[in-house]
């Protein structure tokens, strides 16, 4: 007899540079990695700052992913995406206590179009309440074109796939490597990836404030490359290898990355003198966070405790993934799956999924 029947979360993480798909187990209290696959998109660019050029090409990549997950193929259709965080526009309303979600919606509709550089009926919106004072409550709004939320959804129909939830890439980031924030509190999410870095900061009641930037991973490749006369891929290999340490281009790196620095300051000074709260750390994520000596230079010169982060922290300790190296690449589809195992995961959250 069983008494606690297994339940499984989907999700499936689209960037420029990669595909990650990743499914969950949960069995009574116990949270696994049932299966996980991950491939490289190929030079030809199938998808470019965040938008679909090809969209042929991005389902075969996606069946591709899917055919190469392990231990064994995810037999369930239903899935969980992020989209990209660089098109997602947000917003943090204080409107009267008394409102309820219909008069709030309403306010929202005359309030898009002087905060959103769109048409009302361009855009895939949502809310959520996140806090609620005496008197007021905050109202979290996130939008996105349209256009896009149909390209990803299209894409995701056409590789035999039924999308459940469009997430926002630093909510499931969080989702996977924050536990818990105290009363007064607050972290920041250093997300570097091929592309942009995106800044996140996170309190007791989600996300506060997110930032993208055009300096990442790629940017920090081409510097080294340039400067010591290698192949790009050349340059990428010494880049990982030997990072914010090395003697050769450590420096050049850290050139490169001084602009992320000035910003997050920015973010702390904007964030903590807004919601009076004081960030604690900064969590790194993507592929950069693994450079060697990187977590040393953004404590440094951010002043802030730097660690990379653990996307495994809410799973549990015998699994699969707990023996890669690079798992921190796996961060948001795990966040994304956790997601997918929540009670009702369409409507927890902010979903972009709809008109």
């Amino acid at each position: 007899m069983i008494l606690f029947a297994p339940k499984k979360g989907f999700g499936l993480d689209i960037s420029d540079a990669s595909i990650e798909a990743l499914e969950l187990e949960k069995v009574s209290k116990e949270i696994k990695v049932k299966s996980y696959g991950r491939i490289e998109i190929p030079e030809k660019k199938l998808i470019e700052d965040g938008l679909i050029k090809n969209k042929e090409a991005l389902v075969k990549s996606i069946k591709e992913v899917l055919e190469k997950t392990e231990p064994e193929k995810i037999k369930t259709r239903y899935v969980l995406l992020s989209l990209p965080e660089s098109k997602v526009l947000t917003h943090i309303f204080e409107l009267p206590i008394n409102l309820t979600l219909d008069q709030i919606k309403e306010v929202l509709s005359y309030e898009i179009e002087s905060i959103f550089p769109y048409p009302a009926n361009e855009l895939s919106i949502d809310f959520k309440v996140v806090s609620k004072k005496d008197k007021t409550q905050e109202i979290f709004l996130a939008g996105i074109p349209k256009k896009i939320v149909n390209d990803y959804k299209e894409v995701l129909e056409k590789s035999g796939l039924i999308p459940l939830v469009f997430d926002m890439e630093s909510k499931s980031l969080a989702r996977a490597l924050i536990e818990k924030i105290e009363k007064n509190k607050a972290v920041i999410i250093l997300d570097i990836g091929a592309r942009t870095s995106i800044i996140s900061v996170f309190d007791e009641v989600g996300l506060r404030f997110t930032t993208n930037l055009k300096i990442a991973g790629n940017l920090f490749t081409q510097k080294i490359s340039q400067n010591l006369n290698l192949l790009f891929d050349e340059a990428e290999k010494l880049k990982i290898k030997e990072g914010f340490s090395s003697e050769k281009f450590g420096q050049i790196l850290k050139n490169e990355a001084k602009p992320i620095c000035q910003e997050i300051k920015k973010v702390i000074e904007y964030t903590e003198r807004k919601y009076n709260f004081k960030i604690e750390k900064i969590i790194l994520a993507g592929g950069s966070s693994l450079l060697p000596k990187i977590e040393e230079y953004f404590q440094l010169e951010t002043g802030l405790l730097t660690e990379r982060g653990n996307p495994l922290t809410k799973l549990s300790k015998d699994n699969i993934l707990s023996k890669k190296e690079k798992n921190i690449l796996f961060a948001n589809v795990i966040g994304l799956a956790l997601r997918a195992l929540e009670k009702d995961p369409i409507k927890v959250d902010i979903n972009l999924l709809q008109s």
